[in-house]
């Protein structure tokens, strides 16, 4: 039998389990899978549920143009995999509306507009620069204990 809640939770993101810092897997309750999808908009008590609220989730992803979201890199020209009319809006409130390709984007978070499906891209460089040299290692001396010295630390 299918766990709906499960597979809807990991289809809109909810991972099913994590690693925590003691490096012990967790799995995510059924409580706080629930409990997150409502947060989401997703609210679902039951298996029936769940398995309508999946079915028209995947309904909709299937009727999409483009994703809901999407990486791409700024200052290079994006060619949409559909040639529809397009609609832009920058992250500065400025609008253009073409076909086809759509220009260089700045760097930042636009709207794009295909058919009436939204898309938010986010155009970010295409590498970061190296980190500029910095002091070295910190660590708060209470931290530095062996195990022959209880208390606040030592060197």
């Amino acid at each position: 039998m299918t766990d709906h809640i499960a597979s809807l939770a990991m289809r809109v993101g909810i991972a099913p389990s994590f690693v925590d810092l003691r490096e012990q897997e967790r799995v995510t309750s059924r409580d706080t899978q629930c409990a997150l999808l409502a947060a989401m908009g997703l609210g679902v008590s039951t298996e029936v549920e769940a398995a309508k609220r999946l079915a028209d989730f995947e309904a909709e992803v299937r009727g999409r143009l483009l994703p809901e979201w999407q990486v791409v890199e700024a200052g290079a020209p994006l060619t949409l995999p559909v040639d529809m009319a397009w609609a832009l809006e920058t992250e500065d409130g400025r609008t253009s509306e073409g076909r086809g390709s759509l220009p260089p984007l700045s760097l930042g978070i636009h709207a794009l507009n295909v058919a009436g499906h939204e898309t938010v891209l986010l155009a970010a460089p295409p590498e970061l620069p190296e980190p500029s040299r910095t002091w070295g290692l910190t660590a708060p001396l209470w931290g530095l204990k062996g195990p022959d010295v209880p208390g606040i630390g030592d060197f």
